[in-house]
């Protein structure tokens, strides 16, 4: 019972403060912010499934085998890309309007908070976004 409590309580926790921000980084930053994140611990295989996910312009999944497949897929602005830190922890990137995105959804404040930092101390320059308003004109 008190798993579930636990569970329950962080769950509760995590709706309330779970984040919709995007951080916006020239097009030419894209291959230092895969760097960057790689050197944070992220890696394109989905540690379980053993598969890199990517999603197409029509919100279609599609499964890549390669890594250079999912950079490819990135450049050419094909679609998203999503990075994993764990098997239940990504960030997606895409190319959008010329400029590409890194969103936070399912990050706390606190966990984006920290991602931000160790991106900035990577010497990367980026704005930061409420994802419902950044594609506002």
């Amino acid at each position: 019972m008190p798993h579930r409590t636990w569970l329950r309580s962080r769950l509760i926790l995590a709706l309330d403060f779970m984040t919709k921000d995007l951080a916006t980084f020239q097009r030419e930053y894209l291959d230092r912010l895969l760097l960057a994140l790689e050197s944070l611990g992220y890696r394109y295989f989905h540690p379980i499934r053993n598969e890199i996910t990517a999603w197409d312009s029509r919100g279609e999944e599609v499964v890549l085998t390669l890594k250079q497949e999912a950079i490819d897929f990135l450049r050419n602005g094909k679609g998203g890309v999503q990075l994993w830190s764990s098997s239940e922890e990504d960030v997606f990137i895409s190319i959008a309007a010329g400029k590409v995105r890194l969103y936070f959804d399912g990050f706390t404040q606190s966990e984006q908070d920290v991602l931000i930092k160790l991106l900035l101390d990577q010497g990367l320059l980026f704005t930061v976004t409420d994802e419902d308003t950044a594609f506002e004109v």
